[in-house]
C-alpha cells in the first residue's frame, strides 16, 4: 500500500506510531485483509514491527540502522563509479 509507505517515509506516521490496522483501513476505504497484507510488507521492508498480541508500530531508525545504511550505500557508489570508469571511451 504505496500511500502507507509514504506517510512513514515522509514522517506523517513519526516512528513509534501505532499502526492500527481498523484505523487506517478506514482512512484509506480498504479492508482490512489488504491492510494486514501492507502491514506485513512494510515489516519486510524493515518499516514497521510487528510484536504479538502488542500490534503494529512505525519502526524506529537507530544510530545502528544508519552508519549501515551509510555504509552499503558507499559501497554501491564505489562500484557505481568502478563500473562507470570502466565504461568510459576516448571521446
Amino acid at each position: 500500500m504505496p500511500a502507507l509507505r509514504e506517510a512513514i517515509v515522509e514522517g506523517v506516521l513519526p516512528p513509534g506510531s501505532r499502526l492500527s490496522e481498523v484505523q487506517i483501513a478506514k482512512q484509506l476505504n480498504v479492508s482490512r485483509t489488504p491492510m494486514r497484507e501492507a502491514v506485513i510488507q512494510l515489516e519486510r521492508e524493515v518499516l514497521a514491527t510487528i510484536l504479538p498480541r502488542v500490534g503494529a508500530h512505525v519502526r524506529t531508525v537507530t544510530r545502528r540502522d544508519v552508519e549501515e545504511i551509510y555504509t552499503v550505500r558507499a559501497a554501491l557508489e564505489c562500484l557505481a563509479v568502478q563500473k562507470a570508469a570502466a565504461r568510459t571511451t576516448p571521446l
